[in-house]
């Protein structure tokens, strides 16, 4: 049950992904069209990656040729998706027998197969489009469960399948037949299996590479620059000079690699060394790699080969364990046990934090929505016979094709298929959009534009964006979590927005009106700043919003709402989030009319923080009316430090919301008081509205202040009670306005001085 669970959703989540345009050229689109060209008579030939016309020249996967006829049943890249979800998920199986087999107890058995499904790296694998080397972590392990009963002829079949998916399975195949030879004493069997093994992987990195390579040997051999000169240079320095390929696994994250790859499963596989090692030659090619995704132990491929080792090295060393105890009177059966018991919420913690299920963190069902829709149907418009050119995430829907290139790759295509709102691999946002505009000041046309699509021919005679083409940036303002209203200058309003935190970083979402002339100088400039110190954290200076380069402010129409958003980005906490508009050099003045914003000395507004403060709102009657002249004024919120205890030396921090009936004759002070229980001042913070940005005889009628007092209070404050008080008052005179109190004051807190002692 556990495996048909864990295949079933598989395969629906991965489709999901692909119909959700998640999936990508490297690597779906590359297989799709070589397995397609396979099934039409074209053996592994493909153009979606430079230089290389066929699959050999990256690497040698005859597994391909056995796939291939499936496409004759349904030619599509979805196919892909389900062999590789179905195959993968199919490990669970041998994990299962071969726990039971060792474990001697059906109970803890349990525990493998249903960590095999939620063991965050092999999800991973399931999850990165399709690789034919993901199969061969369940065939591996079917493998060695055979290999571990007895069964060789069924061994045989699921170890040469493995060495199929890929050229360096072979060696591992051979390490099993080293575990044949040296720990079950099966000379024979292992002496073959080593020959085998060791001798295709050689044959097919030497040989059916280098002859296919446009460098004329292995093309990623370039990741292990600085460790030897080609395979063998490689093994020679293994052999002669240990210490180097030592610390560059090192420098390569090792111990956090392990880490990640042994703690789901309670690091149970250090009890069977022998077991793991048969993995070694992938933990080489990952841990000594330069290539940074091959050193990253969820989210990508590479783990593949690996995995299966681990499951088999945890259950040997689990039963190892289990047999020492026996060997002193315990119970295996209950060391079994508690052992699995003991990695469940190691397994468990692991899923959480990078798994792909529902328990998982991260975890998101992808939604297709009407813009993936809008894509197809343009998709749908290109003939089955054009070269095209497609951006990374597009190109496996149009793959199966003779030319497919990635894009900004054209050479001899006759579409060129964009969306401009997803994440670019290839090309910065604004390199995409001078492309564009110069291919479509050349021989290029727009054939068809909608919702951020767009589909170029070439000969095409339109030259313009029709107005659907933006419709991508526009939206409602009521998406937005957070309504707010601040209007910069005369040219944009900000009605809105939303802070999210995803997988690869905190993402703003900022909803705007245009409410007058914008110029084409107008730029919107969000950004993340340290709480600390106020220095910017991450702005919109390299990743770009792609809504404004698109459909800048000076194009927007009065009425609409438009979305715009920055990438998800890691910022480091404590931070706060800011808005500034600009035109030119210039920061346009923002009038906060709704919303709890504050303002910043560089014409910003202050939208949020993380982690959020910890504020209580005041128990005082709001809004409460000071006089000010010619129109009065109005004092809506007042928030304080949540904890009512405070100690004697610390800030003390109140933030006070105006809400402006208008401009007023004079400037105006605001008073913060702290009074003891006499009446006695103790302590105090005065200064013109918004630490002195936002000054009254500025503010617009309706307009909200959010006004904020830092009160030094004094170290040798005595503890007892103490009352807040606040107002305002005309510096010149220091005459205060009427607030409707004997002393023109409003008392909006009170707190208590603990005695520290």
């Amino acid at each position: 049950m556990i495996t048909v669970a864990g295949l079933l959703f598989f395969v629906a989540l991965t489709v999901q992904r692909h119909n959700a345009f998640l999936t990508t050229a490297f690597d779906l689109g590359n297989y799709d069209q070589a397995v397609w060209n396979t099934a039409h008579g074209r053996p592994l030939r493909l153009t979606n990656i430079p230089g290389v016309d066929i699959r050999l020249a990256h690497h040698v996967e005859p597994i391909l040729f056995l796939i291939a006829p499936l496409y004759w049943l349904w030619s599509d890249p979805r196919m892909l998706l389900i062999v590789q979800a179905t195959v993968v998920m199919a490990g669970a199986l041998p994990a299962y027998w071969l726990a039971r087999r060792r474990l001697q107890d059906d109970w803890a058995a349990l525990f493998f197969p249903l960590a095999w499904v939620l063991y965050p790296p092999l999800e991973g694998v399931v999850l990165f489009d399709f690789h034919a080397v993901a199969l061969a972590s369940s065939l591996l392990l079917f493998a060695f469960n055979w290999l571990d009963e007895g069964r060789v002829r069924l061994f045989a079949l699921a170890a040469f399948l493995a060495a199929m998916t890929k050229e360096e399975i072979g060696f591992l195949v051979a390490l099993m037949g080293a575990y044949a030879f040296f720990v079950q004493g099966r000379r024979r069997l292992g002496l073959v299996t080593m020959l085998a093994g060791a001798g295709w992987s050689l044959f097919a990195i030497e040989v059916v590479t280098a002859y296919f390579s446009p460098k004329g040997e292995h093309v990623f051999l370039s990741y292990y620059e600085g460790l030897g000169d080609g395979f063998w240079g490689l093994v020679k320095t293994a052999l002669t000079a240990p210490q180097r390929i030592i610390m560059r696994a090192l420098e390569g994250g090792a111990i956090r690699y392990l880490a990640t790859i042994l703690a789901p499963l309670g690091f149970l596989a250090l009890l069977a060394p022998e077991v793991l090692l048969i993995a070694a030659p992938s933990f080489a090619v990952n841990l000594l790699s330069s290539s940074e995704p091959m050193r990253t132990p969820v989210g990508f491929h590479y783990p593949a080969p690996i995995t299966p080792f681990v499951f088999a090295a945890s259950i040997v060393g689990l039963a190892r364990l289990a047999h020492w105890w026996r060997a002193r009177g315990g119970s295996p059966q209950h060391v079994a046990r508690v052992g699995v018991l003991l990695a469940l919420p190691l397994l468990m913690w692991a899923h959480r934090q990078d798994g792909a299920t529902p328990l998982a963190r991260w975890f998101e069902w992808p939604r297709v929505t009407e813009h993936h829709r809008i894509g197809e149907r343009i998709i749908a418009r290109i003939p089955p016979d054009a070269a095209v050119s497609a951006q990374w995430r597009l190109n496996p829907h149009v793959s199966q094709r003779e030319r497919i290139y990635q894009f900004p790759d054209v050479r001899d295509a006759d579409y060129v298929l964009i969306d401009v709102t997803i994440p670019l691999l290839l090309q910065h946002p604004n390199d995409l959009y001078r492309t564009v505009q110069e291919m479509l000041a050349g021989e290029w046309g727009i054939e068809a534009a909608e919702d951020g699509w767009l589909l170029l021919r070439r000969g095409a005679s339109r030259k313009t964006f029709p107005d659907e083409f933006y419709t991508f940036a526009r939206t409602t303002p009521d998406g937005a979590a957070v309504p707010v209203d601040v209007q910069f200058g005369n040219a944009v309003r900000l009605v809105g927005y939303t802070l999210t935190e995803e997988r690869k970083g905190w993402r703003l979402t900022l909803y705007w009106q245009r409410v007058g002339p914008a110029s084409a100088d107008t730029h919107l400039w969000p950004f993340y700043f340290d709480l600390r110190t106020g220095s910017v954290l991450e702005d919109t200076s390299l990743r770009p919003m792609v809504e404004t380069i698109w459909y800048p402010p000076v194009m927007w129409k009065e009425g609409e709402t438009v979305r715009t958003r920055m990438l998800p980005w890691p910022v480091p906490e404590p931070f706060g989030v800011a808005v500034q508009v600009r035109q030119g050099e210039q920061a346009l003045s923002p009038t906060v009319f709704a919303g709890d914003v504050g303002y910043r000395p560089e014409g910003a507004v202050w939208l949020t923080q993380h982690p959020p403060a910890r504020w209580a709102d005041a128990e005082v009657a709001l809004p409460h009316r000071f006089e000010t002249t010619p129109v009065p004024t109005e004092l809506v919120r007042v928030q304080v430090p949540a904890d009512e205890y405070v100690t004697a030396g610390q800030p003390y921090t109140v933030t006070l919301t105006w809400q402006a009936g208008g401009a007023t004759d004079v400037p105006l002070t605001v008073f913060t008081q702290v009074l003891n229980e006499a009446g006695q001042l103790v302590a105090q913070h005065d200064s013109q509205p918004a630490v002195g940005l936002r000054p009254t005889v500025d503010w617009q009628p309706g307009e909200r202040i959010q006004d904020p007092h830092i009160i030094a209070l004094p170290a040798d404050l005595p503890a007892g009670r103490y009352r807040l008080i606040v107002g305002l008052y005309d510096a010149q005179t220091g005459q205060r306005v009427p607030a409707g109190t004997p002393d023109n004051a409003l008392e909006v807190h009170q707190f208590v001085v603990q005695d520290d002692k």
